[in-house]
């Protein structure tokens, strides 16, 4: 079997896939209360995130963990990490941002 280059030599620890990362992700909603470690505000509509990405250094520690909502949060921190500016707010129809 023919792997690319990048995936011959790596050391990189064994990421969790299938069941084991759908249990940690639950065990890490119900210890943060489904409460956005951002904004605070608790909602089901969010995710698992790395506080310290991977890519920084970060690890899949429980502690580098937390819930994080999807809509701002979520994308707004992504967007930072890649060096862009956060995305548009959305308004209501008075103009003023929800």
């Amino acid at each position: 079997m023919n792997r690319p280059s990048w995936q011959k030599d790596s050391n990189a620890p064994k990421r969790l896939t299938g069941r084991a990362l759908q249990r940690r992700n639950v065990a890490i909603a119900l210890r943060d209360g489904y409460a956005c470690y951002v904004c605070g505000r608790v909602t089901t509509e969010g995710e698992v995130d790395h506080k310290l990405p991977l890519s920084k250094g970060g690890t899949d520690d429980h502690a580098n963990l937390g819930w994080i909502c999807r809509t701002p949060c979520h994308e707004d921190k992504s967007r930072a990490e890649r060096g862009q500016r956060p995305g548009p707010r959305a308004c209501g129809v008075d103009g003023f941002p929800l």
